[in-house]
């Protein structure tokens, strides 16, 4: 999930707006219907969304899901690097 924001945030880059290094702040609402994710046959899909981005931060909802079935969702708020002057 983490490496999917990371993932959306690389695809916004330009040349002259390089991402931020972002740290994982804190994780919300977290639900996981199984307790072990390593024992899943099917192909994981993984979906995180910016719900809003400010300054030096963002917060995503996220899911991962496998097989129609909704695997685990959450909430995650990441803290950015301070922009160089």
């Amino acid at each position: 999930m983490s490496q999917a924001m990371a993932a959306h945030a690389a695809l916004g880059k330009t040349e002259t707006n390089r991402p931020r290094k972002g740290y994982l702040a804190s994780v919300r609402k977290f639900d996981m219907s199984l307790s072990r994710l390593d024992t899943i046959e099917e192909d994981l899909d993984i979906e995180a969304e910016k719900v809003i981005a400010e300054g030096q931060r963002a917060l995503y909802v996220f899911q991962i899901s496998a097989g129609g079935r909704i695997l685990l969702s959450g909430r995650a708020a990441v803290a950015f690097e301070a922009a160089p002057p």
